[in-house]
């Protein structure tokens, strides 16, 4: 066997062990990281809603209604994807007008207080004359929000497993 048929052969043999080895290597290190459920719902949400403020606002619609429909079909998504998944916002019109809307399980006890008043949210919504800030506490865990502007919103994403919960407070 002649000096350029071994280093031939040689490089063939090479790029068979280097073949083998990358083909039985587990495809997991190579794959995207998929985001979770949770994650993946709260960012939508949150993206999603700033363009249907800001489209109430341009638009002179009733803005509370406009989100109101908004998230009411979020949620139908929502629970279509992670039926745990849950959140609370809390929204601030030109008049200075505050809704709080519970949209989490039913098992979350959630607590408000404003200036103005306290009081147990359970599913649904109230409305908040005049107040410049609203606290929420949930599972023991106390969440601030300034309301003093108008046309603000503030966004609590709520998820109960079996094992833990998660709670992603944007403001």
């Amino acid at each position: 066997m002649k000096k350029a048929q071994f280093y031939l052969l040689g490089i063939i043999v090479i790029c068979v062990l280097v073949f083998v080895l990358l083909s039985t290597m587990p495809q997991e290190k190579y794959r995207t990281k998929q985001i979770d459920s949770f994650e993946k719902l709260w960012q939508n949400f949150y993206k999603e809603s700033v363009f249907v403020v800001d489209e109430a606002v341009s638009n002179n619609l009733n803005l509370f209604a406009h989100f109101q429909n908004f998230t009411s079909d979020f949620k139908v998504y929502s629970k279509n994807i992670d039926s745990t998944f849950g959140f609370i916002y809390v929204l601030t019109d030109e008049n200075h007008d505050t809704k709080i809307r519970n949209e989490l399980e039913s098992d979350a006890n959630v607590l408000y207080k404003t200036n103005s008043s306290n009081g147990a949210l359970a599913k649904g919504a109230e409305t908040i004359k005049d107040t410049n800030f609203v606290n929420i506490t949930i599972s023991s865990v106390e969440y601030h929000f300034d309301t003093t502007y108008s046309n603000m919103l503030h966004l609590l994403f709520y998820e109960k497993k079996a094992d833990s919960i998660r709670v992603k407070q944007v403001n």
